[in-house]
């Protein structure tokens, strides 16, 4: 997009933090809907490690999201961004099950979009959706699980998911007995 000859508009400014430093994404209005990022070489070398500036950017928004769940606040910024990097993107129905009562859970939830409801015994409890999450306990114990976690959102609803393997991966014996 050539922005000095007038055949872009710029539409808007999105900062996003990598390596603890701020890149600006630029978002132009041109017929290919083309984007342009200012970027230092210290922010181009993390670029490099991911196939696509969208993947890159998906995984800071991940890395965000991660620090703002409370039982990873004790985590090194080289684990959260392991662990950002190791989220599966899964989707579910209106209707299915996430997480089923008397079942070991093995994956962490962290709701993208959509809704979920916690039931007990068929009885609604609580409802969780964007960013909130399901199944941390299952990352830190064997236990199993006491309610039926099930989609609740109009359609369909999309989770950021952990396994509990990677996520013991990542964490070093101390670190667990923080969390």
């Amino acid at each position: 997009a050539d922005l000095q000859s007038g055949h872009a508009s710029t539409f808007g400014v999105e900062d996003y933090i990598c390596n603890n430093e701020a890149f600006r994404h630029i978002v132009c209005g041109t017929k290919t809907g083309a984007r342009v990022a200012i970027l230092t070489a210290k922010e181009i070398l993390e670029v490099l490690r991911f196939n696509s500036m969208y993947d890159a950017i998906e995984n800071s928004q991940r890395v965000e999201e991660i620090k703002k769940v409370f039982m990873f606040r004790h985590l090194s910024r080289n684990q959260v961004v392991q662990l950002a990097s190791s989220l599966e993107v899964v989707r579910k129905s209106k209707g299915e099950t996430v997480i089923a009562a008397g079942t070991s859970g093995e994956d962490f939830f962290l709701i993208r979009e959509g809704e979920v409801g916690i039931y007990d015994d068929g009885k609604l409890i609580q409802r969780r959706g964007k960013y909130d999450y399901v199944g941390e306990r299952a990352l830190v114990s064997d236990e199993i699980a006491t309610t039926d976690v099930v989609v609740d959102a109009d359609d369909e609803a999309e989770f950021w998911v952990v396994k509990k393997w990677t996520f013991r991966q990542i964490m070093d014996d101390a670190m667990l007995t923080l969390i």
